[in-house]
């Protein structure tokens, strides 16, 4: 059993737990911003043949210059931000800190909900992929250092080292959910869905909160246990409303989630 799935609200396969999916995927859309294609090739290039990219920017006619240039300038105000001092001249004297200091953004995203709804989703793809760094290089150290143990030390096998802990990261949520859904609200109307992409109808998530979310607002008609981690959920009408996406001919009709259990460890063997 196969599915077309959107990756769902993230752009990136964190938590790990997601990989559990895979042998369920027939195709898999993503959301592609900045950087999402260039990590998900170094993060997980075994996915590739499975990925369809809807690249936000080009679909949404947005210039990347500017929105990178607003990215930097988020960054370096937040850097600002950081001083006391400045962050005082900001509460007190905004009209000031804003001449002392090139924040464009501060004028020209507000009033376009477009540019603010993908950087957010930009932003939540950064501390993503800051979070995967963290769960491979775990991952790494892990694997040698039970190596060194085994092949170094002696007397290993009387006391056992226990990496439960490093499971943990997998089980994390992800940062700023309700953000990200609003945001998603906003861009997914507005997308221009190829024919080919319309036929996508399932969600993937790793959040048990977006099925609780969902239920409130549409009865559930059957659910499966795919594998000990994945379960499938089939609504008895299309979540398209709860997505902020009209039901039409353009659109893709979603009607089931894919959810990876959060209680599973599933850091990848050979990261």
């Amino acid at each position: 059993m196969s599915f077309k799935v959107l990756l769902y609200p993230q752009s990136l396969f964190y938590p790990l737990r997601l990989l559990k999916a895979q042998r369920f995927l027939e195709e898999c859309l993503v959301l592609e911003l900045l950087e999402t294609k260039r990590r998900i090739t170094q993060f997980f290039p075994e996915l590739i043949s499975k990925i369809r990219f809807i690249n936000l920017l080009e679909n949404l006619k947005v210039d990347k210059n500017k929105i990178e240039n607003y990215r930097k300038e988020l960054y370096a105000f937040a850097w600002e931000m950081k001083n006391i001092e400045n962050l005082k001249l900001f509460q007190l004297h905004q009209k000031l800190f804003e001449e002392s200091f090139s924040l464009n953004f501060i004028k020209e995203v507000p009033e376009n909900i477009i540019l603010t709804a993908l950087l957010r989703l930009i932003l939540a793809e950064d501390i993503d992929n800051h979070l995967l760094e963290v769960a491979f290089a775990l991952k790494r150290f892990s694997k040698d250092w039970k190596k060194l143990v085994k092949e170094k030390i002696l007397f290993s096998n009387e006391e056992e080292v226990d990496f439960k802990e490093l499971s943990e990261i997998d089980r994390e949520e992800i940062w700023d959910l309700e953000k990200r859904v609003e945001a998603l609200k906003i861009i997914l109307p507005n997308l221009v869905w190829e024919e080919e992409v319309q036929k996508f109808d399932t969600l993937l998530i790793s959040e048990e909160r977006v099925v609780e979310d969902l239920k409130e607002e549409v009865s559930i008609e059957k659910a499966f246990s795919l594998s000990k981690e994945v379960k499938l959920f089939l609504f008895n009408d299309p979540i398209n409303k709860w997505l902020g996406l009209p039901v039409g001919e353009r659109y893709p009709i979603f009607r089931q989630v894919l959810l990876v259990d959060s209680a599973i460890e599933t850091l990848p063997k050979d990261a």
